[in-house]
């Protein structure tokens, strides 16, 4: 027997708050029931470009912001605020590990 698939709901209540810009990106996709392939399409970029931009190891560039909040259907100002606190925050804690 196949396990049961999550509805949109269960997953999202699973994944929480999202705390980093990445996490943010995919709580949305999810959210609207896309795959990364389909925003990857959305956006014309890759999906390896959507993949990476959710595991936070890229940023998106400040005028694709606009973009990317279209596509997920968010206030384009909500990107840029989550990116801006979440690269303050780990600027702050790096610095803090500085002796």
């Amino acid at each position: 027997m196949k396990p049961r698939k999550l509805t949109t709901e269960e997953l999202l209540g699973r994944l929480g708050q999202p705390k980093t810009p990445g996490e943010s990106i995919r709580y949305h996709r999810i959210r609207l029931g896309l795959r990364q392939e389909d925003l990857a399409r959305k956006l014309r970029v890759g999906k390896t470009a959507v993949s990476q931009r959710e595991a936070d190891q890229t940023t998106p560039r400040a005028k694709r912001f606009s973009n990317l909040a279209a596509a997920l259907r968010v206030p384009s100002f909500a990107c840029r605020k989550a990116a801006a606190s979440h690269f303050i925050r780990e600027k702050v804690n790096r610095a803090r590990k500085q002796p």
